[in-house]
């Protein structure tokens, strides 16, 4: 019998927030939202959000968090949830053994502190995935700090991944992708416009505008939407529109996600 995995947690490279994702991800400066628990922890809130998006290879991302106000900043915890979908175990003929599931998710919690014009946090987490009777674990960090420059604008940077894998699937131990954001973020009553610079190089871009009282309009760019398949002469590739919807204490958000030879994507979320 063969087994061959490549496991590598590449979704906590990529947003998995549908809120940061109708902003294209350019939200390194964004404060007071509970998803900056995976991007940029100095921004965390005490808002509770859940999202939903179809990844790429039909699998399912599902993620939640929640920030609660502690002294003079938050606390926070979340969790990304992964399903690989249904693959076939086959003997070295190449008969069918069975099916089995590829499931894999990553639990955070997080602090941030304010100082004035200044925040800082970080969050601690920790990868699991498991393959028919395999499995990997890990532990990492994000490191983040906020200025705010002035009532509208803000910057961020962020260190994020750092970490290692424990036990890998089968295959030697190896250190999670890392990465270095660091971006500008403008918000009004009617608008946001948010740049992110990140090192390995990429940029990502967003805009929203308020269209009615209740409803707003979303429009993003994330050079790294191609998930390093060399698709970015795709001229749609990264692209991102989505609408805002608020209804009392609730906020639905909904974008579709344009991602070379994966295709369109959707993801969907809700913020209370």
């Amino acid at each position: 019998m063969f087994l061959i995995f490549l496991s590598s947690f590449e979704y906590l490279l990529n947003p998995v927030s549908s809120f940061s994702i109708s902003r294209g991800n350019a939200v390194s400066g964004i404060f007071n939202e509970s998803f900056q628990l995976f991007v940029n922890p100095s921004g965390m809130g005490s808002d509770f959000e859940f999202s939903y998006q179809r990844y790429i290879c039909s699998t399912d991302l599902i993620s939640l968090s929640k920030g609660f106000r502690f002294q003079s900043g938050n606390i926070g915890a979340g969790i990304i949830f992964m399903n690989g979908g249904e693959m076939v175990r086959r003997d070295t003929t190449g008969e069918s053994l069975g099916v089995f599931y590829d499931l894999s998710s990553a639990t955070y919690f997080g602090i941030k502190r304010d100082f004035n014009k200044v925040s800082i946090g970080f969050s601690t987490f920790f990868p699991y995935e498991k393959v028919y009777e395999y499995s990997t674990y890990g532990a990492g960090l994000n490191l983040g700090v906020i200025y705010r420059i002035n009532k509208n604008l803000s910057s961020g940077i962020s260190v994020r991944n750092i970490g290692y894998i424990l036990k890998p699937l089968i295959n030697e131990k190896y250190w999670f992708k890392g990465e270095i954001r660091t971006g500008l973020s403008y918000t009004d009553e009617n608008k946001y416009i948010g740049l992110d610079i990140m090192y390995p190089f990429s940029f990502s871009a967003g805009f929203n505008l308020k269209l009615l009282n209740n409803l707003s309009l979303n429009f993003g760019y994330n050079r790294k939407s191609d998930f390093n398949t060399g698709t970015g002469e795709d001229m749609l590739n990264g692209l991102i529109f989505g609408l805002n919807v608020k209804k009392g204490s609730f906020l639905i958000n909904y974008n579709i996600i344009f991602s070379g030879i994966f295709g369109i994507r959707h993801s969907f979320g809700l913020k209370i």
